[in-house]
């Protein structure tokens, strides 16, 4: 299930080239026909993201069909449904800042309901958050639904340590938003803490329960004892691990267990700093004593790291607020 908006020039304006789109489209990051050029030559440009596995297509249409009333050639825009809304958050900025560039309208094909005369990205992102909704409601509306969790054959590091399954996994927006805004914001919280020489972790993990048929997914990151300077994102759980390298997450053999943050900033009390700019997330600095420290985090216990899998975003179905 995909949404698709048309972008095309008014009747009776300049017609629109390859050559302008390719322009335009060549100054959007992250799509693939930079590396892949053969699907460009086809008029394809789509778009993935790596760090926050966002993807949508634009394509390049010559002509169009009898029963479409918009002039060619035009831009056809699709992105998914059943993603999480920040799929939309990344993706309708890019499509209102292409349709800018080459004085394109957009509209959106077989709508009971048009769109504003030049929406914003707003509005784009509200009305596919209605379709989402729906559709999502759908899948889990089907008896014995399930979601696919995690691809063995092409994640075979991940499949050796047990970390892949199939489930149906949930996580509320606002969790979920919040990954998304770090993974895209971590490298400039690297640039703002770079003086006070501290580590900023680069990925945030989503785990969910082994033994949950219908699991609610955490996010995660990792922490190595003796504790260090560290900035930590607004998880829910740290992976503990001990022995390692500062600035490296624990490998498999390393890892202690989880341990709720909550508890972890208790401890830490005063010696966290919170911050909001450019997304919410607290310093450590390692002013109390470390020995003294560990012990604390030492007497909260460990949950069991093994009984949790990981999974990617696009495999978690989002739960509205």
């Amino acid at each position: 299930m995909s949404w698709d908006l048309v972008l095309h020039r008014p009747r009776g304006s300049r017609r629109l080239t390859r050559r302008e789109a390719d322009r335009a489209l060549r100054r959007v990051p992250h799509l693939e026909w930079h590396f892949l050029p053969w699907p460009m030559r086809r008029g394809e440009y789509p778009y993935r993201n790596p760090e926050t596995t966002v993807g949508f297509t634009f394509h390049f249409e010559k002509r169009a069909y009898p029963d479409e009333p918009w002039p060619a050639p035009f831009l056809r825009f699709s992105i998914n449904f059943v993603r999480p809304t920040f799929f939309a958050l990344e993706a309708m900025p890019i499509v209102t800042q292409v349709a800018r560039r080459l004085g394109l309208r957009i509209v959106e094909p077989g709508a009971d309901e048009a769109l504003p005369g030049q929406p914003t990205a707003e509005d784009l992102i509200a009305r596919w958050k209605t379709y989402n909704d729906k559709a999502e409601a759908q899948v889990l509306g089907l008896p014995g639904a399930r979601v696919h969790i995690g691809d063995s054959a092409r994640h075979p590091r991940e499949r050796a340590l047990g970390l892949l399954r199939e489930a149906m996994a949930r996580c509320p927006r606002e969790r979920l938003t919040y990954w998304w805004q770090w993974m895209v914001h971590h490298a400039a919280v690297e640039r703002r803490f770079r003086s006070d020489d501290v580590f900023v972790p680069p990925e945030i993990f989503l785990l969910v329960p082994r033994n949950e048929e219908i699991a609610r997914a955490a996010l995660a990151v990792g922490w190595t004892m003796p504790p260090y300077r560290s900035v930590f994102p607004e998880v829910d759980y740290l992976i503990m691990g001990r022995g390692q390298a500062r600035g490296r997450t624990p490998s498999a053999a390393q890892i202690l267990g989880l341990v709720p943050f909550a508890r972890v900033r208790e401890i830490l009390g005063s010696d966290l700093e919170e911050f909001t700019d450019p997304v919410r997330g607290y310093l450590y600095r390692q002013r109390a004593a470390p020995a003294t420290l560990e012990a604390e985090i030492y007497g909260l216990g460990f949950q069991p790291f093994d009984q949790c899998a990981r999974v990617a975003p696009t495999d978690v179905l989002e739960l509205p607020e």
